[in-house]
């Protein structure tokens, strides 16, 4: 994901899919899921930890490089001061709910 240039969100999301991949194929095999190497050989789990350290970490330099930079300072949006298509202006909205009126001639 790293050399495609994907933010980490999307790194995330498709480490999940290929997860929960795995763990419906496990389920509906009926059998324990069993750890493989690049060939598809099984291995241990530290022979697993030191190919993933070997292969398929991000190097730090593309790990500084690929942070998100927050623009410093955003132009606020525009202000809606022409009429909507009812032909009145837009009226704000409040999260509180409308005070009942009584009707004094009853």
């Amino acid at each position: 994901m790293a050399e495609r240039g994907a933010n980490n969100l999307k790194a995330c999301c498709v480490v999940a899919g290929h997860l929960a991949e795995r763990a419906w194929a496990v389920l509906h095999r009926g059998t324990p899921h069993v750890i493989c190497d690049n060939n598809g050989n099984p291995t241990i789990p530290a022979e697993a930890k030191q190919i993933i350290a070997e292969r398929w970490t991000v190097p730090e330099e593309i790990r500084k490089r690929r942070r998100s930079r927050k623009i410093a300072g955003k132009a606020p949006q525009a202000a809606l001061t022409r009429p909507d298509k009812r032909g009145s202006l837009p009226r704000p909205r409040s999260s509180r709910p409308r005070a009942k009126t009584v009707n004094p001639t009853t």
